[in-house]
């Protein structure tokens, strides 16, 4: 992949990018979002692109907003920046907000998560209307994702005092808890399904403070398997296909 280009919009830095190699993955648009602005009291965060990659969606916080994250809509190019979602002056007081944007697959219907202060998922069109709560407040639906062919969407949920993996149809109906971890086996967060829908990829925290790693695991929680394997001196990321490992840690290889 070859940049040719960099602009910020609306405080988010766009870089124009073009394939070099065939196992580069395709970038809808050309575009693709090369960072984003640091979240902060007044700011542009959490963006999106529209599966065709003509319109972002994306939080903002400011005064005239209020001290929770609201929605906005805006072309690729800055342009047409609007609200779809606006905190009342009550729910800002009690930390109210709307955060994590997700547009659907069909670039129709946006996913992300609506706290009042709860939190819960929630859906609105594109265009702002039909604003509907898909989840139960009871279980505190957060950060939610689609699947790629848009007819469920996976999240995190806290029940018995920790993090775990549900799905459940856009519509919040059949809901099924994945994961099943406690405050003493660990925690789950970060779920998303593969490009084909066939797994959810997630982080994983054994209990007592370990180390986290990636899991993945079928749809319906069943054939979970470990991906990645941190200790210490050893960065777990990938970084062109290899595992990238800390300079320390080389230092010690080369001496053995």
């Amino acid at each position: 992949m070859r940049s040719i280009g960099i602009r910020r919009v609306h405080g988010l830095v766009v870089e124009r990018q073009i394939p070099t190699h065939e196992r580069d993955p395709p970038v809808l648009g050309g575009f693709k979002l090369a960072a984003r602005a640091d979240r902060c009291s007044c700011g542009f965060a959490g963006p999106s692109y529209a599966p065709d990659g003509r319109r972002i969606v994306l939080e903002h916080c400011c005064d005239n907003v209020g001290n929770g994250d609201a929605l906005f809509v805006m072309n690729a190019d800055g342009t047409s920046l609007r609200h779809l979602t606006e905190e009342p002056p009550r729910r800002r007081q009690e930390g109210g907000s709307d955060q994590t944007p997700q547009l659907s697959p069909n670039g129709r219907t946006i996913l992300f998560t609506h706290c009042a202060p709860d939190c819960q998922n929630a859906t609105i069109n594109i265009h702002g209307g039909n604003l509907r709560l898909v989840s139960d407040a009871s279980v505190g639906a957060e950060h939610a994702n689609w699947s790629p062919d848009g007819t469920r969407i996976v999240f995190r949920i806290t029940v018995d005092d920790t993090f775990n993996i549900a799905t459940s149809r856009p519509d919040g109906s059949d809901f099924r808890q994945v994961t099943f971890d406690t405050a003493d086996t660990g925690a789950n967060a970060g779920p998303a399904f593969s490009p084909d829908g066939a797994l959810i990829i997630f982080v994983h925290r054994p209990g007592a403070g370990g180390s986290r790693d990636i899991y993945v695991m079928d749809p319906d929680g069943g054939n979970l398997r470990q991906i990645t394997h941190r200790r210490a001196g050893v960065h777990a990321g990938v970084e062109r296909g290899k595992l990238r490992i800390s300079a320390a840690r080389a230092a010690l290889i080369r001496r053995a």
